[in-house]
């Protein structure tokens, strides 16, 4: 049973690790991840909305619906396994009782004296924790998603608060963020239901959730030939890559600014 616990700790390095050189790749290069390049482009969106054209509002309302509406299904289907557990755990005894907040303490000193039993509610806990984590991180992405949908139609006007696009767009970022953690949260469960079977088919399940993780969060080859470097006007002198268009101009041709 210890060889369990070793692994649930090895596995969380491996994942933490895995995020911890994907953020200083990301703040090193720029253009390193899809994650900074949609950023990028989510920016550019948000100027394009709120210039006020004809068609632009409805295209935005329609956009943003389609995400919210994505966000509140996640949201609903991580709640069912949350369901699942607890209406497991009532029905059996032994592991409400190892769930109990007493006795997990107790385990924590006991670690070597684990039992089949106890190993389950830990197993079932970490599923339990995971669920709540990604649909609380849904419900903080559908509020930003909400406020974004108010703001970003708002034109600013005299006498009133001007409402820039940096700071809708920091909204619509946070609640990318909040929904790509939520969504990251429901991979892990694929490694934690192959721990039900053994640690070392946990470990081999981590691994190839990393490679997958690493696949997805590594741009396309051919997208860096599509990056421009231009400067936001957010921050003097700060040099972001800016997505450009096959066939079509660049928005900042060399030399001029926003």
């Amino acid at each position: 049973m210890l060889f369990d616990i070793v692994s649930l700790f090895l596995c969380i390095l491996i994942v933490v690790s895995y995020y911890a050189s994907l953020t200083v790749r990301e703040r090193r290069q720029l253009g390193h991840t899809v994650q900074a390049i949609d950023g990028q482009a989510r920016e550019q969106w948000v100027e394009n909305m709120m210039q006020q054209t004809v068609g632009q509002g409805v295209l935005a309302v329609q956009t943003l619906r389609n995400i919210i509406m994505a966000t509140i299904f996640l949201a609903s289907t991580s709640i069912l396994p949350i369901i699942g557990i607890l209406n497991l755990t009532m029905r059996e005894d032994s592991l409400g009782s190892t769930l109990s907040p007493f006795h997990l303490a107790d385990l924590f000193y006991n670690v070597g004296h684990l039992t089949t039993k106890d190993v389950a509610g830990i197993k079932l806990l970490c599923l339990l924790v995971d669920f709540f984590w990604a649909f609380f991180c849904f419900c903080l992405a559908i509020g930003m998603f909400k406020q974004v949908g108010l703001l970003i139609s708002a034109g600013s006007r005299q006498g009133q608060i001007e409402i820039s696009a940096h700071y809708v767009t920091q909204l619509l970022n946070s609640g990318e963020h909040y929904y790509s953690i939520g969504v990251r949260a429901c991979f892990l469960p694929v490694p934690l239901v192959f721990w039900m079977f053994g640690p070392d088919f946990m470990l081999a399940a981590t691994i190839g959730l990393i490679f997958c993780l690493y696949r997805i969060d590594r741009p396309p080859s051919h997208l860096p030939s599509l990056v421009v470097m231009g400067r936001t006007g957010n921050e003097p002198g700060t040099t972001v890559p800016h997505l450009a268009v096959p066939g079509r101009p660049t928005p900042f041709p060399s030399g001029e600014h926003r």
